[in-house]
């Protein structure tokens, strides 16, 4: 991902954490009730009337990405948390499988348990040449 890919995600995540908030939706109802009223009470020029819509469909415009935004990182976050749990289930669902060994292999098993096993209890010659301290 190169900069401004992660430029982009850091803005819409910090955007959509602040815009999903009671004031932003407070914020906006306001501006609407107020432009609508500075809009009857001044006769404003069409050239106003037709910036102003522009910038509000912009922002419409704007929001709704943040929101498709925010849904496809959901979306994502949810879909590895169900292969996680698949695989979960899967691990836990399968038998342990013993596959038969060859006749080598079963040969390898029986010489390692026919191997004498070193005793580290017998005593070593040059450990009893030294002397003791106690």
């Amino acid at each position: 991902m190169d900069n401004r890919e992660s430029y982009y995600f850091s803005l819409a995540k910090k955007l959509s954490n602040r815009l999903s908030k009671p004031s932003a939706t407070i914020v906006a109802v306001a501006f609407l009730l107020i432009w609508a009223v500075v809009a009857l009470a001044i006769d404003m020029p069409m050239a106003v009337y037709l910036s102003v819509n522009i910038a509000v469909s912009g922002l419409t415009l704007l929001m709704v990405l943040l929101v498709q935004n925010a849904h496809g990182q959901d979306i994502r976050a949810l879909q590895a948390q169900l292969e996680e749990l698949a695989t979960e289930r899967q691990r836990l669902t399968q038998a342990p499988t013993t596959d038969p060994l060859t006749e080598a292999e079963l040969q390898d098993i029986r010489d390692l348990l026919q191997r004498p096993k070193n005793d580290e209890t017998k005593r070593r010659p040059d450990r009893d040449k030294r002397p003791s301290l106690f």
